[in-house]
């Protein structure tokens, strides 16, 4: 299975940040907040997810979720805010074979 891997721009806090807009479906994901980050970043699986109302995680704090081929999502529901315009998330996903 090939792996995705980036880092993605808040470019304006308060407005959500698809981490891909690729379909292939996840397998396992880590996103981890930029070293250089100076707040928080949320995290979620909506175009939704805000300041608050998501899964925060401060510079260099890193989540892994394992979801296994049946409950995986496409790598496109992934989103991310922050508390201050032009943080950064870093991550490197599993992903299903383009087919």
């Amino acid at each position: 299975m090939p792996h995705i891997s980036g880092t993605v721009t808040v470019t304006t806090s308060g407005t959500a940040v698809q981490l891909s807009n690729t379909k292939q479906r996840v397998y396992s994901i880590t996103q981890q907040g930029h070293d250089g980050n100076t707040d928080r970043v949320w995290l979620g699986q909506s175009s939704a997810v805000a300041v608050d109302a998501g899964f925060p995680l401060n510079a260099n704090e890193a989540v892994t979720d394992n979801f296994g081929e049946d409950r995986s999502a496409g790598l496109d529901s992934y989103w991310v805010d922050a508390d201050v315009s032009g943080e950064k998330i870093n991550f490197r996903a599993l992903v299903s074979d383009l087919n």
